[in-house]
């Protein structure tokens, strides 16, 4: 499997050993050590186990916020950005964040990459919902909207919480003024369909 073979992979956000596997001529052995030469030589650089990126394709890519999110969605699917990150695009979450945060009806799972931490948080599927979709290069990013992102923020760790207090709430830091009524409107349907005490309760002392 020569080099050439990455020049089809060059506009490609991220490819699969699958993919290359398709351009195979030799044993396992040989395809498994190109991978690991290419790797040690930064030609390609490693996303997670299986998933790649060529070195000339991030060299190219001017929108490196938009790529991390794409990689988000990507790693595990069906997922979207939610949490923490979405909070702190929309200014209500005013403390710094480290890593991206999204929610998946999947199970809990972390990765850790050249580009950042990637968190996932397991949600009911009945919650799994409340996102909108951004362009990238043909693709889709799944992202929260502002209400459903601050809708998992808290009732991911309502546990954590006696009833959401007011004094609670406080210590959460959160710039709330910059949830609107229509915002509102949308976390109590959220809200609604949690059919949680606590999360009544939050609902209740932002109001």
């Amino acid at each position: 499997m020569k080099e050439e073979i990455l020049k089809q992979f060059e506009r490609l956000p991220c490819f699969t050993k699958t993919n290359l596997r398709l351009f195979q001529d030799n044993s396992n052995f040989s395809f498994d050590k190109n991978i690991q030469n290419w790797l040690k030589r930064g030609i390609i650089k490693k996303l997670k186990n299986g998933l790649y990126v060529t070195e000339k394709y991030l060299l190219k890519e001017k929108e490196s916020d938009l790529y991390q999110e794409f990689i988000a969605n990507k790693f595990v699917y069906p997922s979207y950005l939610s949490g923490e990150y979405v909070l702190q695009k929309y200014n209500i979450l005013t403390e710094a964040i480290y890593g991206i945060t999204s929610v998946t009806a999947k199970s809990t799972r972390n990765y850790e990459n050249f580009l950042a931490v990637f968190r996932y948080y397991n949600i009911k599927k009945e919650l799994f919902l409340g996102w909108q979709e951004i362009d990238f290069r043909k693709n889709k990013i799944l992202i929260a909207t502002k209400a459903k992102a601050l809708f998992d923020f808290i009732y991911l760790k309502k546990d954590a919480f006696q009833g959401f207090s007011q004094k609670e709430i406080e210590e959460l830091r959160l710039n709330l003024d910059e949830m609107k009524t229509g915002d509102l409107k949308e976390l109590k349907k959220y809200i609604d369909l949690s059919k949680n005490k606590k999360m009544f309760n939050f609902y209740k002392n932002i109001c």
